[in-house]
């Protein structure tokens, strides 16, 4: 070796070991995010798939037989409570959801505000003298 060169041992580090809670854990975010995709529109399977599979190696997690965990993530859904709709040649779509909002106490309170607006707006829109139309431009 040549002075002022350094030694480096390259061992190789041991791979984490999966708990159980760990792939608990990735199988609720994945299912997540599968629902937060459905939510938005419906997708094909392989769309769908893609998506996932962006996911997965954003969070560098195993992508290897994505289509397979696909299906029985929707599977598990549906054993869950939500309808989704599928069928040969056709997008997965979420028809309808169970699943809870969970708001935090300010989120609530937020709501409630916007809840307190839009009723305040409509009682306004209809009580609005009919001469007012708020759909049609004003002609000059």
């Amino acid at each position: 070796m040549l002075s002022g060169e350094v030694a480096i041992n390259l061992i190789p580090l041991p791979k984490k070991k999966l708990s159980k809670n760990d792939h608990n854990y990735n199988q609720l975010v994945f299912a997540l995010e599968v629902l937060k995709l459905l939510a938005q529109r419906p997708y094909s399977r392989e769309e769908l798939a893609s998506l996932l599979l962006d996911f997965l190696e954003s969070k560098e997690k195993s992508v290897e037989d994505i289509l397979q965990k696909l299906t029985r993530t929707i599977r598990k859904l549906r054993d869950c409570g939500f309808e989704i709709r599928s069928a040969p040649n056709r997008p997965y779509e979420l028809i309808e959801s169970n699943f809870p909002v969970i708001l935090s106490p300010a989120q609530r309170g937020a709501l409630a505000l916007a809840a307190y607006f839009l009723s305040d707006m409509r009682i306004l829109l209809t009580s609005a003298p009919s001469c007012i139309n708020f759909g049609t431009p004003l002609k000059t």
